[in-house]
């Protein structure tokens, strides 16, 4: 069986139609990475 990645269009289609979007290890601590991109996309309406 194979697999392949979703194309850019696919991934861009899925991110524009989600409402709820998890992101793993997030931290409370505003300097790591998982803390910024959590808030950047709450900023944008996830």
């Amino acid at each position: 069986m194979s697999w392949n990645n979703p194309s850019h269009a696919e991934i861009r289609e899925i991110l524009e139609s989600a409402k709820t979007i998890a992101v793993v290890g997030l931290s409370a601590n505003p300097d790591k990475t998982s803390y910024q991109i959590a808030k950047l996309m709450q900023a944008n309406g996830y």
